[in-house]
C-alpha cells in the first residue's frame, strides 16, 4: 500500500515547528460546520477556477491558491472512488486542471465545511478502487503542503483522514489526524495568540466533538422551549461515553476562545453553541452555567440572546435584544 511521502509525522519538534512557521492568511470562521448532503452532492463540486497569465511568473498567493486547487480535485476524485464511481465517471466530475487555480471565499469554505462534516459521519464500504483513491489522497496531502491557507489545509487534511479511513488504510489516516491534532496544541500550550489562526483550532475541534455525537446546532429559535430536549439525533441516543467524549472537544474548544476578549464574537459563539449542544444532549446544569457565562461576555441576561434577531436587509444580528415596534428601513432607500 503506497505511504504518504509528504512529511515525516513521526518527528514530532519537526512537525511543530513547521507548523509554527507558516500560515497567517484570514480565515472567516463558521463555528458550527454547515447541514451535510448525499453522497455526490454540489457541495463538492461549486469551486470555479479561474486561469492565471500564462505569460507572468505566479505569485506565492497564487501557487497556494493552485495547490489548495489541485488537492481539493484530488480528494474528489478519492471521494468519488470510494462512493462507488467508475473511473471514467469519477474523472469527468472532477477535472485535474493543471493551470488554473482557486481562490478561497467564505462561502466556499463554508461548503468545504460541510463536505468535512459529511465525510466524518458517513460510511463507505471499501471496494476494488481503494487503491486508486489512496493514490489520490497521497497526491492531496503533496500539494497541501504548499498551501499557506490554514483553514483549507487543516480542513482537507481532516476529509483525508476519513477518507483513509474509509479506504483502509488506517496508518495514514492517524497521521493526518495527528497533523491537526499538533495544529490545535500549539495554541492550546502557546502563549501567543494569533485569532485568525486560533479561530482555525476551535473550528476543527468542534468538527471532531460532531464527529463522535452529530449535534447540529440550531440558528432559529426553538417553536417551543422543550424542542431542543426532543432532537433526534443520527443513529439514536448518544452513549454516556460518546457524550463525554464529545464534550471534552467542546471543552478545549471554550478554552480557547477564552483567551480572546469578551467582544469576540467567536468566544460568544463558542459558549452560546455549547450551551445549546447540552441543551440538546440532555445536561441541563451545564446549559445553564454555558448561558450565564455567555450573558456575562455580553453585559446582558435574556435567552433571547442565543438566538440572532432581525437585522438591516435581511442580515441576522448577534448579540442583540430585539425590539419591538422598531421600523425597518428599505435596503438602498436613504
Amino acid at each position: 500500500m503506497t505511504r504518504m511521502p509528504y512529511i515525516s509525522f513521526s518527528n514530532l519538534k519537526k512537525a511543530k515547528a513547521m507548523m509554527a512557521l507558516a500560515f497567517a492568511s484570514g480565515v472567516n470562521l463558521q463555528c458550527e460546520p454547515g447541514i451535510a448532503g448525499p453522497v455526490l452532492d454540489t457541495a463538492r463540486r461549486f469551486m470555479k477556477p479561474s486561469a492565471p497569465d500564462s505569460t507572468q511568473p505566479l505569485t506565492p498567493t497564487q501557487k497556494s491558491e493552485q495547490a489548495v486547487y489541485l488537492a481539493y480535485r484530488f480528494l474528489m476524485q478519492a471521494d468519488a472512488y470510494l462512493a462507488g464511481e467508475d473511473r471514467a465517471q469519477a474523472e469527468a466530475n472532477a477535472p485535474i486542471a493543471l493551470s488554473t487555480f482557486w481562490s478561497f471565499n467564505s462561502n466556499s469554505r463554508e461548503q468545504l465545511s460541510q463536505w468535512a462534516k459529511r465525510v466524518s459521519k458517513e460510511e463507505f464500504t471499501t471496494n476494488k478502487n481503494a487503491p486508486i483513491a489512496i493514490d489520490f489522497l497521497n497526491k492531496a496531502l503533496v500539494e497541501l503542503n504548499l498551501s499557506t491557507d490554514d483553514y483549507s489545509r487543516l480542513y482537507m487534511y481532516w476529509i483525508a483522514s476519513n477518507l483513509l479511513h474509509k479506504a483502509g488504510d488506517e496508518k495514514d489516516s492517524r497521521k493526518c489526524e495527528q497533523y491537526i491534532e499538533d495544529y490545535i496544541q500549539l495554541f492550546e500550550t502557546g502563549k501567543s495568540i494569533n485569532e485568525k489562526q486560533l479561530s482555525v483550532a476551535v473550528s476543527l475541534l468542534n468538527i471532531r466533538a460532531y464527529n463522535i455525537v452529530a449535534v447540529n446546532i440550531p440558528d432559529a429559535p426553538p417553536s417551543d422551549p422543550t424542542s431542543l430536549k426532543k432532537t433526534s439525533l443520527p443513529g439514536g441516543p448518544p452513549s454516556p461515553r460518546d457524550i463525554a467524549s464529545s464534550e471534552a472537544f467542546w471543552l478545549r474548544s471554550a478554552a480557547l476562545a477564552d483567551r480572546l476578549q469578551p467582544t469576540a464574537d467567536l468566544r460568544r459563539m463558542v459558549h452560546r453553541n455549547l450551551s445549546l449542544w447540552y441543551q440538546i444532549v440532555g445536561k441541563n446544569d451545564q446549559a445553564e452555567e454555558q448561558k450565564l457565562i455567555l450573558f456575562s461576555l455580553i453585559g446582558k441576561h435574556d435567552d433571547r440572546l442565543l438566538y440572532p434577531s432581525n437585522g438591516f436587509c435581511g442580515h441576522l444580528a448577534w448579540w442583540v435584544v430585539p425590539q419591538k415596534n422598531v421600523s425597518v428601513l428599505l435596503c438602498g432607500m436613504g
